[in-house]
């Protein structure tokens, strides 16, 4: 009996071992698969982590080449200063404020989709992209700035006010968010800030001498090949900087930015007065005659009728300052316009709003001399507004007051050949230059503006060799170019 007793005994531990190891391996056995299917939801979140992260850097990159593409076309564009182009940009497709396509960017060439719309990435399902521009200065980016943070950054109106679609500083923010599956969400932004280009800037080599100063904003020098030297007493408010080598004067003057050689070379767009004779109002011929360049009508036709008109225009056949192939002639502005005449004459030619003559002269064959006090005389337009096109180089002595004649775009000179400026203390003129040869800077004028010098090749002998600024002239470049911008700064939101 006894014995029956213990094998029972024992065959019930068996029988509550195995129950309790078959409990065990059950939870091996769940825990197990709770582990994988835990992996198996970190890793599509990791994956759909990295896939919105992925979608949202490529709509930034997307939306800040769409932008600076556009930004850059200022001259196309018709920009007059920086805060122009960002504003345009702000109002979106229909150029009207506070609308609701205010910072879309799906018009531009190339452009990104805006929200809610998005861009399919690579061909992923579900992952995508949408962005968009925002003013730095926009509630909607939850800055929360004061009127002291607005000032201090130069943005808001004059009140101090927020001022989310109409720019004053030049900066922006692009948003750009990432979706992918689960919900999944990223969104990035960038900080755009202009950069602007110097006051001078050559694609060749430069000669800086004498004294000149130049300064504002963006008041630098900057040549893609070498500086040979910077003169006496010079003045360069911020950077000197080349591709190749800077030899200096020790008798230099201060230089508040860097003095630098070994940078990187600055893209200069080619220069060709055919790309403007479209904003041209007249056409000095290549035949001595001027004409209504909307039109093609002659309005003189000669030195003698054009003066009996009130132009203060002449010309000289096979006069030339640039010795090029095809320039035969040489036109100056050395009078002084009869507006009273002018005006009169040019009404009844069809001119609407002659003002005296003023506007956009395209040389069309010929060079150009800018002499005399132009801009000066009492009874006439001061300062006087004429741009100049011409297809050979212009020169620019006396003491002339000039303005661009058309100020959007604000070019004034446009030269195939070269530039040679030497007027007097009180030769004052504004604008932007575009040259395709070279410039010779001298004398003791002022230049409010900017001079971009492509140095394609040396056709013309006004200036021979590298360009050059000598003299004691002042150029103050006061950012009126829009060129470029660069990102300042980012950051990541995950969702």
């Amino acid at each position: 009996m006894r014995r029956w007793i213990a094998t029972h005994s024992e065959d019930g531990s068996a029988l509550l071992f195995v129950i309790l190891l078959l409990f065990l391996v059950s939870g091996l056995v769940a825990a197990m698969v709770t582990s994988s299917s835990t992996d198996t939801v970190v890793s599509r979140n990791g994956a759909s982590a990295a896939q919105a992260q992925a979608a949202a850097e490529a709509g930034l990159n997307h939306a800040i080449d769409a932008s600076r593409t556009y930004l850059r076309a200022w001259e196309t564009n018709n920009f007059t200063d920086t805060p122009a182009a960002v504003s345009r940009l702000l109002r979106g497709s229909d150029d009207i404020l506070n609308t609701t396509d205010d910072g879309s960017l799906f018009w531009l060439p190339g452009g990104t989709p805006t929200p809610p719309a998005t861009s399919v990435l690579g061909g992923l399902a579900g992952v995508s992209y949408s962005a968009r521009v925002y003013d730095d200065d926009d509630l909607a980016l939850g800055n929360n700035w004061t009127a002291a943070d607005r000032t201090r950054t130069g943005e808001g109106d004059v009140t101090g006010a927020a001022d989310p679609t109409v720019d004053h500083n030049g900066v922006f923010v692009v948003r750009a968010t990432g979706f992918a599956r689960d919900q999944t969400r990223v969104v990035v932004e960038a900080v755009m800030k202009p950069l602007p280009w110097p006051a001078i800037v050559t694609n060749g080599n430069l000669d800086l001498n004498g004294s000149p100063q130049i300064l504002g904003d963006g008041g630098s020098v900057h040549a893609n090949g070498n500086i040979t030297e910077v003169g006496n007493n010079a003045r360069v408010e911020h950077d000197v900087t080349a591709v190749g080598d800077i030899s200096t004067n020790p008798n230099w003057g201060s230089v508040q930015g860097q003095v630098e050689g070994g940078q990187l070379p600055i893209s200069i767009p080619p220069v060709n007065v055919s790309d403007y004779v479209s904003l041209a109002k007249y056409r000095l011929g290549s035949n001595g005659r001027i004409y209504n360049a909307a039109t093609n009508t002659l309005l003189c036709w000669s030195n003698a009728s054009c003066g009996t008109f009130g132009f203060n225009w002449t010309s000289v056949g096979g006069s030339q300052v640039s010795h090029m192939a095809g320039i035969d002639r040489t036109w100056d502005p050395g009078g002084t316009p009869n507006c009273a005449t002018l005006n009169a004459a040019l009404a009844a030619a069809g001119i609407a709003t002659p003002n005296c003559g003023q506007g956009v002269y395209y040389a069309e064959g010929s060079d150009v001399v800018i002499s005399g006090n132009l801009g000066r005389v009492p009874g006439n337009p001061s300062p006087y507004a004429m741009t100049i096109l011409a297809d050979g180089s212009v020169r620019i002595t006396g003491t002339p007051h000039l303005i661009p004649g058309r100020l959007v775009p604000n070019i004034l000179i446009v030269t195939n050949g070269d530039l040679d400026m030497a007027g007097t203390a009180n030769c004052i003129i504004s604008g932007q230059a575009r040259v395709r040869e070279q410039l010779n800077l001298a004398g003791t004028m002022t230049l409010t503006g900017q001079i971009i010098v492509e140095n394609r090749w040396d056709h013309s002998d006004k200036v021979t060799g590298d360009s050059k600024v000598s003299g004691s002239a002042t150029v103050t470049n006061d950012r009126l170019a829009v060129y470029d911008f660069s990102v300042g700064g980012w950051r990541e939101f995950r969702r």
